[in-house]
């Protein structure tokens, strides 16, 4: 969630609390042909020409893509989602993922989910509609020259086993539209993300959690001994329906590393990052908004 922090305080708030070789030719001085080397030439003229097999055509890609990710924590825009007291709490992310590119349509089609693993909040975040998160999404990409490119996305994340009784809604869903423009620098990529993340429901206070959000970031792939790297910074910024006044998880820094190990078309991936977030109440401090976390990635492509 890919999550949306002002529900957690919305919630809280009703509780306690991706040579060929040539042959090479020489030339020789023309000599007199003997009577050997003209049998040798006619024989072959003789031999039934060998017409060349085709080329065997090349294995075309299905576009298809699974993963598999066990995180330590899952962090969303800043936000430690699974938390129970703290944002450094640990509490295991198990997150599948299957992607489809359409051809060379530009277009992917995706399903992404968030089932927590332990701590002894699971039940309660399965209720409050912070567990078993479902999104679908559909994303489409376009170069606009060499070095720009833009992809537009549409996500809808829906938390289906949340209890009605206690947060006032069933399968409560937000929709978010959203926009990022890349370009090239060459050394490095800067990106500039933008989106609204809508509460579809009325009921519960839902819709009070919508807010637009900003996310400038920069971004860098390099190989290191022979492996693919990609570091990643940025910054994010809120802006909540029903203002800022107060609100906690306004601002998110985010810097994260990854390296890909590739078998065939199977491949590992793990990461680290850190987070911060503004955490708002008397007795909050700076601190209060770090956390730390550690990934693997298991993935197929097809």
């Amino acid at each position: 969630m890919k999550y949306c922090l002002s529900t957690i305080f919305a919630i809280l708030s009703l509780l306690p609390l991706g040579a060929f070789a040539q042959e090479g030719t020489t030339d020789s001085t023309p000599t007199a042909t003997t009577e050997t080397e003209k049998k040798a030439d006619t024989e072959k003229k003789s031999e039934p020409e060998k017409k060349a097999e085709p080329a065997k055509a090349e294995e075309s890609s299905l576009g298809l893509n699974a993963e598999l990710q066990v995180s330590s924590a899952y962090v969303f825009r800043g936000l430690n989602v699974f938390q129970k007291t703290s944002q450094m709490n640990q509490n295991m992310l198990l997150a599948p993922g299957v992607t489809w590119s359409v051809f060379e349509t530009g277009i992917t089609i995706g399903y992404w989910g968030a089932y927590q693993l332990t701590g002894d909040n699971r039940s309660l975040n399965t209720d409050v509609g912070l567990n078993l998160e479902q999104d679908l999404y559909v994303t489409y990409e376009r170069k606009i020259s060499k070095k720009l490119s833009a992809t537009g996305t549409a996500t809808l994340y829906i938390l289906p086993f949340a209890d009605k009784d206690v947060i006032g809604v069933s399968a409560p869903t937000w929709f978010e539209p959203s926009l990022a423009v890349t370009y090239d620098l060459g050394v490095a990529s800067v990106s500039l993300y933008a989106s609204y993340f809508f509460g579809v429901q009325s009921e519960g206070g839902i819709r009070d959690t919508s807010y637009a959000y900003f996310n400038p970031y920069v971004s860098k792939s390099l190989s290191i001994k022979g492996k693919d790297v990609e570091l990643k910074a940025g910054y994010g910024y809120k802006q909540f329906k029903e203002g800022n006044s107060g609100a906690s998880n306004v601002h998110d820094l985010l810097f994260q590393a990854s390296v890909n190990f590739s078998f065939g078309s199977w491949y590992l991936k793990p990461g680290v990052a850190a987070a911060w977030t503004n955490i708002e109440g008397p007795d909050s401090t700076f601190s209060d908004g770090f956390v730390v976390w550690a990934w693997l990635t298991a993935g197929y492509s097809k």
